[in-house]
C-alpha cells in the first residue's frame, strides 16, 4: 500500500524581527502538487504581514513574541501545517539579513 502524499512545511524556526529594520523570510514546503496556497492563522508582530508564503515588513512597537499557524495547501487540496513563534526584538545597531543574523 502506498502512503498518501503529504505537504510538509520545511521551516522549523523563524529568525527574530528587529524593531525598525526591514524583515523578510519566505516559507518553503515540499510534497503534494504545487503551486501552494498559504494561510496564516493567528497574529504577527505589529508592522509585519503575511502574503503568498512570505512574512515581511518592519516590526514596530514594543518587543513581543507572537504565535501563529501557517498552512500550505497544494493544488489537489492536501495540506500541512506548522506552528511558529516570531519575536520582535529591540534594535542593537545592525541590519537583519534573511538568515536572521546581524549584518
Amino acid at each position: 500500500m502506498t502512503p498518501a502524499p503529504t505537504v510538509v512545511i520545511l521551516d522549523q524556526t523563524l529568525p527574530s524581527a528587529t524593531i525598525g529594520i526591514a524583515y523578510s523570510t519566505t516559507m518553503t514546503a515540499s510534497g503534494g502538487s504545487g503551486p501552494y496556497t498559504w494561510v496564516l492563522t493567528g497574529s504577527l508582530p505589529v508592522g509585519v504581514t503575511f502574503a503568498a508564503g512570505m512574512i515581511s515588513g518592519t516590526a514596530d512597537g514594543s518587543p513581543a513574541t507572537t504565535s501563529f499557524t501557517v498552512t500550505a495547501r497544494d493544488a489537489t487540496g492536501l495540506s500541512g501545517s506548522q506552528v511558529f513563534s516570531l519575536s520582535s526584538v529591540a534594535a542593537s545597531g545592525g541590519a537583519v539579513s534573511n538568515s536572521g543574523f546581524i549584518a
